[in-house]
């Protein structure tokens, strides 16, 4: 069994693990960020496409499996999904 080295993160982060190291980034997402997404100027499933495109070009993987799936959720089909990681191999490196 390998152990994981002092200070490693998780494959993922729950809103747990950031509350308690953060808790002001909780603060945020129930605030300001989700006010953000019932703007009307996109829908939400174009605010996931964007999201998710800003997340693979920073390469932010802890955040692409909750905004993966929020994504299919909000009606970004798989085949879309698939296509915006192939689009943006080419232009996020």
């Amino acid at each position: 069994m390998i152990t994981p080295q002092y200070g490693a993160l998780p494959a993922t982060l729950t809103p747990d693990d950031v509350r308690s190291v953060a808790p002001a980034i909780e603060k945020y997402a129930q605030g300001p960020v989700a006010e953000l997404w019932k703007r009307p100027g996109l829908s939400r499933r174009d605010r996931s496409l964007v999201t998710v495109a800003a997340l693979i070009a920073r390469g932010l993987t802890a955040e692409m499996p909750r905004h993966f799936d929020l994504a299919l959720g909000d009606g970004v089909k798989p085949g879309e999904m698939s296509e915006l990681i192939t689009h943006l191999a080419f232009y996020s490196g």
